[in-house]
């Protein structure tokens, strides 16, 4: 990998350097500003006046030019491998130690950045030549899988995910008793909690089911370890509610 870095001085002439020698030239004249950010990808000019990077740290990517002067409103531009260019203009803020730098967030301004490989380019505005431009890829971002709930029915313990049945194991004050029920849907069912409806076997037609306060067991994966249950009577109102917590792997020695 290389960078192409171009003199703003005026002269017409790329110079072409190892990845290391650019990152050194530019780390050395702008420090980093969070050790917590990696770098996508980054430019600088060969006098180690004007650098631009992309960076991505805690979810964000974040577009940056640096200088030792005020370049005033620049244009910077996002461009997919195959698709078009999308252009916002900004300004510079003014820096301790004489620097200016120009840090826009990618998500703020241009949306959501969707996985590929992209160019950033950034120009001075009423400039004809280009600051530089910087070539970088997103890499898909891996989905978390989703908790499941852990089902005690005679055939087998095992982890589902929206179960229409299930033999909830609860654990009430360190006593494990188990609760069965049947014909449920789930309205919800995210990384945090659920919420679905069923009938208590035997016992009541309506309960109101809430799941949360995911944990990871001794078995592999992340289930809800705790429930509520709100029972519904004839004219809809709530008679009852209990909440307890569930064994994560099905059995009362997890």
């Amino acid at each position: 990998m290389s960078f192409a870095c171009v003199d703003l001085s005026g002269r017409s002439r790329w110079r072409w350097a190892p990845a290391l020698v650019a990152a050194v030239v530019c780390l050395a004249t702008f420090p980093a500003d969070a050790a917590a950010e990696r770098v996508l990808g980054a430019d600088c000019s060969p006098t180690g006046d004007v650098c631009m990077s992309v960076t991505r740290g805690k979810g964000r990517i974040a577009l940056t030019v640096k200088s030792t002067v005020d370049i005033g409103a620049y244009r910077l531009c996002v461009r997919p491998r195959r698709g078009s260019n999308d252009c916002r203009t900004f300004r510079q803020r003014h820096l301790p130690r004489g620097l200016y730098q120009g840090r826009v967030d990618w998500k703020r301004h241009f949306g959501y950045p969707r996985p590929g490989r992209w160019r950033a380019t950034w120009r001075v505005v009423g400039a004809p030549a280009r600051l530089g431009s910087v070539r970088f890829a997103i890499a898909a971002r891996r989905a978390r899988p989703l908790p499941k709930v852990a089902c005690s029915d005679p055939g087998g313990r095992e982890r589902r995910s929206r179960p229409r049945e299930c033999t909830f194991l609860t654990l009430d004050d360190g006593r494990a008793r188990s609760r069965r029920m049947i014909g449920m849907r789930w309205t919800v069912w995210s990384g945090r909690h659920a919420r679905g409806s069923g009938t208590a076997f035997r016992e009541w037609p309506t309960v109101r089911i809430v799941l949360n306060r995911v944990r990871s067991g001794r078995c592999p994966g992340r289930a809800f370890t705790r429930a509520t249950f709100r029972f519904v009577g004839d004219r809809d109102e709530i008679v009852r509610t209990e909440t307890f917590g569930l064994a994560p792997c099905g059995n009362s020695y997890d």
